[in-house]
């Protein structure tokens, strides 16, 4: 099973998604307000078979920060457990499809194609 490390100085997590159709998020972000500056990186995945959706990292990190990420074969090794697990709420994805499908719908009117 092929899957993720990430390391930093502090520690290494290891992604455990039991999945050979999956999706991996790895986001580093910034932000200043006023006078504080916040950087913050976060790993999460989802399960694009099972709709499950994993989150390992959602942490600060400080300036200079060295961040490696390695693709290797866990198929004998078992992996970081996350933070959490959770499923997208098949209701609100239903519902945001719909707006989605009335709001195109609208503009093909609109637009004189339908």
């Amino acid at each position: 099973m092929i899957n993720f490390k990430i390391g930093s100085k502090d520690k290494e997590t290891i992604t455990d998604i039991k999945s050979n159709n999956y999706s991996l998020t790895f986001i580093v972000s910034y932000k200043k307000r006023n006078e504080e500056e916040v950087c913050s990186m976060r790993l999460t995945a989802t399960d694009l078979d099972s709709n499950l959706d994993y989150k390992w990292i959602n942490e600060q990190i400080s300036l200079e920060s060295h961040v490696v990420i390695d693709l290797i074969d866990t198929t004998n090794d078992e992996g970081s457990k996350p933070l959490e697990i959770h499923r997208e709420n098949e209701d609100f994805l239903i519902n945001q499809k719909l707006a989605t499908y009335w709001h195109l719908k609208r503009e093909l009117e609109v637009n004189g194609l339908i």
